[in-house]
């Protein structure tokens, strides 16, 4: 996917698109296996005991990689890859493709895809969530049991006494994480709603010049 940029406000989106004409493309699966072992082991003793053999689990999965070169209105080309959803195009087609990054890097990601010779257009949902700043399980898990801690050693250090102190810290733990997730979830969907409006901006506008034409 290249590199990913990480927006935490609503203010620091930055979007461009790119509009062309379609003059190659490639799509591709590539699958990926996965073989997990677990389990296995026993003993034996002077001849008696028992033995469990080992369990071996195998999962594939496969993702569809999407491949455009696009020749721009002033004769330039653009390269871009999509790893994330099937989409149709083919040689021809005039497309648009959304970036979103944050302003400071006056560079982003390609969040969006238009077909305007099929009216088809989507957002890459995955693309999205790369823009947005991270959660851990570690983070949060540290967050939860950590807080109860500093709460009970600054209550024996303030009041004498840290009865009481470490579930009030569990809550605040539960607290921020909380509060973290919903302002990730409301930043999320400020930003698709930002590129959904790009993109019926992007439609319309080349509606426009179609007509002009």
């Amino acid at each position: 996917m290249g590199k990913d940029f990480i927006v935490t406000n609503i203010d620091e989106l930055n979007m461009f698109v790119r509009t062309g004409t379609v003059i190659d493309h490639q799509q591709s699966v590539h699958s990926s296996t996965t073989v997990t072992t677990s389990g296995g082991g026993g003993f034996l003793h002077q001849g008696s005991g028992y033995v469990h053999a080992p369990t071996t689990t195998t999962s594939t999965s496969s993702e569809e990689k999407l491949r455009i070169f696009l020749r721009r209105d002033d004769g330039t080309e653009t390269e871009v890859e999509f790893w994330d959803t099937p989409f149709g195009v083919r040689e021809g087609h005039r497309v648009s493709v959304v970036y979103a990054g944050p302003k400071t890097a006056n560079k982003g990601v390609a969040v969006a895809l238009i077909n305007h010779s099929t009216d088809n257009d989507e957002l890459f949902l995955r693309r999205l969530d790369s823009m947005l700043p991270k959660m851990s399980g570690c983070l949060a898990l540290s967050l939860i049991l950590g807080t109860p801690v500093l709460f009970v050693l600054l209550g024996a250090l303030v009041f004498g006494s840290a009865a009481g102190v470490g579930m009030l810290g569990l809550i605040a733990g539960f607290a921020i994480v909380i509060t973290k997730l919903s302002k990730r979830k409301n930043l999320a969907n400020a930003v698709a709603t930002e590129i959904r409006a790009k993109i019926s901006e992007v439609i319309e506008q080349q509606k426009t010049t179609s007509h002009a034409a």
